[in-house]
C-alpha cells in the first residue's frame, strides 16, 4: 500500500471504532467494538489513556527497541 496511513481510535457512547485511512483521509478499514455498557466520559478517557499507552510501547519498541510508556497518559 503506497503513501502515508493514518490510524484513528475513537472512543464513543457504547463502543470503540478503529479506522484505517490513506493519506487523502479515505477509510480503508474500519472496526467497530461494542462495549457490553456504555462508558462515562472518565471511563472513555481512561480507555483511551490505556491504548495511548499500548501503541506508545508498540512504536517506541518496534522503532528503537525498547519499552517505556510506564502508564504515561497523553497530554491534555
Amino acid at each position: 500500500m503506497p503513501g502515508n496511513c493514518r490510524i484513528l481510535v475513537e472512543f464513543e457512547d457504547g463502543g470503540v471504532r478503529l479506522f484505517m485511512c490513506n493519506r487523502a483521509g479515505k477509510i480503508l478499514d474500519e472496526e467497530f467494538f461494542k462495549v457490553k455498557q456504555a462508558d462515562t466520559p472518565e471511563e472513555s478517557y481512561e480507555r483511551a489513556s490505556i491504548v495511548h499507552a499500548l501503541v506508545y510501547d508498540s512504536l517506541n519498541y518496534g522503532i528503537n527497541g525498547r519499552s517505556s510508556s510506564k502508564g504515561k497518559k497523553p497530554q491534555e
